[in-house]
């Protein structure tokens, strides 16, 4: 770990990687959560004033921040190390001008060919907020599920199939063929109920694949090593890893898996005809956004996912993960609007939101949540595809205060 240098210099929080905005909360006058951008040149609450921006190695974009009374010449360095930033003096970084500037453009979004429109069953789940989908083929009646839902209890620690064995009961009813069982993202706020469904169908008749985006691999070993999980566990857990922008088929229909990072990195969407289902992503205009700041989490993905999914034609439906009605003016759940009523209304990321604004925003409300309450317990089924433990035990850390 390197020595961190005295004073203001060591600042610890969640790392904004966008060059303009920052939020840190510095151990020199603790309890305050800073926030500048770089077109400020006056002095800042706490005496702080950016030295540098630059490209770190790994290829994070940094600035550096020091005492205004207190600038040593030259460049500094700065290294993530368990959430804490530390800077100190070198030679040899290079510095570049923003890369938000130098990015690439959003690519608009293609969809795939569209010769018939999908049934859509949505199905809420009410104790975790969770949109569950049935997408399926009118002509074959092949259908996908899409981020299905297994019940826990956390006060008996008890997990129950009543959600999942209503989208059985569903499915059973319209006659469906399930090909596909998908996961947007290895989610931290409920369980999956992919592996049981997989295996009641299987024996029912076709066993169906579970799918999610190759990124998974990475989110599993991070996790897997947080919660002591054996490689054979969750290796192979998934049956189909799927490449950013592949075709997939749902019966007669053409779907398209889409990368949409932010809130996760290995976060994906499904577009079947004419809707994108979009997980934890965009919610719903009076909702929002969903939160950046999980591993690998990142609000400027984010808002790029955003601009990406705008670029659909206006009437195209998004399906949102999660609905958490405002009380007013609606008190109902609600499972899509058009890419037209998202640009006009979307209360986080509307048409005209800046970049910097959004992710200012989002970084600062990221950083007074509270965990997922069943984030501990999702993560380590989650990561395996819904499988529960072979020991029967979830493992949660505890909180010690006041030792």
């Amino acid at each position: 770990m390197p020595t961190p240098v005295p004073s203001c210099t060591r600042l610890v929080g969640r790392l904004s990687v966008f060059v303009e905005t920052g939020h840190f909360r510095c151990l020199h006058c603790p309890g305050s959560l800073r926030r500048w951008r770089s077109a400020t040149s006056n002095q800042l609450a706490g005496g702080h004033a950016k030295l540098q921006s630059w490209r770190h190695e790994n290829g994070f974009s940094l600035q550096t921040y020091l005492p205004l009374d207190s600038r040593p010449p030259g460049i500094h360095k700065a290294r993530i190390t368990s959430n804490t930033l530390y800077m100190h003096s070198t030679s040899h970084i290079q510095v570049t001008s923003n890369p938000v500037q130098n990015r690439p453009p959003v690519q608009p979004l293609v969809p795939p060919t569209i010769t018939m429109e999908p049934i859509v069953h949505t199905v809420f789940e009410s104790q975790t907020s969770t949109w569950q989908y049935i997408v399926a083929d009118p002509s074959t009646k092949t259908a996908v599920i899409i981020d299905p839902v297994l019940d826990f209890d956390p006060a008996r620690n008890a997990i129950s199939t009543k959600s999942a064995d209503a989208l059985l009961a569903l499915a059973k009813e319209e006659g469906y063929i399930v090909d596909y069982l998908l996961e947007t993202h290895a989610h931290a706020d409920h369980l999956t109920a992919a592996k049981y469904l997989q295996s009641r169908l299987s024996k029912e008749g076709k066993k169906p694949d579970i799918g999610i985006g190759k990124r998974i691999a990475g989110v599993q070993e991070r996790f897997a090593k947080r919660y002591g999980i054996a490689r054979e566990e969750y290796e192979g857990a998934f049956d189909k890893l799927l490449e950013d922008d592949e075709i997939f088929h749902v019966g007669e229909l053409e779907a398209k898996a889409v990368h949409l990072p932010g809130h996760t990195p290995d976060h994906m969407g499904y577009l079947i005809g004419k809707n994108i289902f979009c997980g934890d992503s965009i919610f719903n205009s009076d909702v929002g956004s969903a939160r950046c700041d999980f591993p690998g989490g990142d609000a400027n993905d984010l808002y790029q996912t955003a601009t990406k999914l705008f670029t659909l034609p206006p009437a195209f439906k998004i399906y949102t993960g999660h609905d958490y009605p405002p009380k007013t003016p609606r008190t109902a759940p609600q499972a899509s609007s058009t890419v037209a009523e998202q640009m006009t209304q979307n209360k986080h990321l509307k048409s005209g939101t800046s970049e910097a604004d959004f992710v200012s925003w989002r970084t600062e409300r990221d950083a007074g949540l509270a965990e997922p309450r069943l984030m501990h317990q999702a993560l380590q089924v989650n990561i395996r595809a819904g499988k529960l433990p072979g020991d029967g035990l979830l493992h949660v850390p505890v909180k010690v205060e006041g030792w």
